[in-house]
């Protein structure tokens, strides 16, 4: 329909079938923005859900690590406070393994023994909390950090073990002074493992206590590595 608008014929039709046009294309980029900026807003939020998914992971897994590192240096104490000593001869002669015949040093060997073997079980809660970690752990921030957790799993091990080992080297001294000579350096490999600080380099003459050095190295490493994810004053 043509009408004339100061002399000049215009076809109102088309001219609404035009406005209509402009508009569907408006339409169409509002909706476009409007996905790229929904797009955008639920990126960035799962970008912060995993950032505080990783923060709480990181702190949960460094408090763990200080507390057992410090769990470490109580399990290889060398100190045996009275009480504890009384439990642990108890146990003993419940099982029948110290008698009549045992010797002295027997029985300080067996109590050093049961003594490292009973810390570690009060301590079983918390390595348990880092067994059932580690696979999330792994998940998130890979085996190369991981591994840390697996060098503190690794340091209580070796002690279990050597705590075993020592109480089965527990036997009378023998008649031959090599034979005793080679048990008593069999025996200083266990107290070098079963007790901090036990170790020295011979040659040096400085301590060398290779468990507690690799467990601080371990935790060292994960300070290092998730500590900016909780401390404000340290760029991440």
């Amino acid at each position: 329909m043509l009408k004339t608008v100061c002399a000049v014929p215009v076809d109102w039709s088309a001219t609404g079938d035009m406005l209509s046009g402009i508009g569907t294309i408006a339409g169409a980029a509002f909706v476009l923005i409007a996905a790229r900026i929904g797009r955008n807003t639920f990126e960035g939020w799962k970008r912060q859900r995993i950032e505080e998914r990783r923060s709480n992971l990181a702190e949960q897994v460094l408090t763990l690590a200080y507390r057992l590192q410090e769990a470490l240096s109580v399990i290889r104490s060398p100190l045996r406070l009275l009480g504890e000593s009384q439990e642990s001869e108890k146990k003993l002669r419940e099982q029948d393994m110290i008698k009549s015949s045992t010797s002295d040093r027997q029985i300080q060997m067996l109590l050093t023994a049961q003594s490292s073997l009973t810390r570690i079980s009060d301590f079983a809660d918390a390595f348990d909390q880092l067994a059932n970690v580690r696979p999330l752990m792994r998940a998130i921030f890979g085996q190369p950090l991981t591994a840390h957790l697996e060098t503190i799993v690794t340091a209580r091990n070796k002690v279990r073990g050597a705590a075993h080992s020592y109480a089965a080297a527990a036997r009378p001294m023998r008649a031959h002074p090599m034979i005793n000579e080679v048990e008593y350096a069999e025996q200083r490999v266990f107290e070098d493992i079963l007790w901090e600080g036990a170790a020295f380099d011979l040659t040096t003459g400085e301590e060398d206590d290779r468990i507690k050095r690799d467990v601080d190295a371990a935790v060292a490493a994960l300070e290092t590595a998730f500590r900016p994810y909780f401390d404000l004053t340290a760029t991440a």
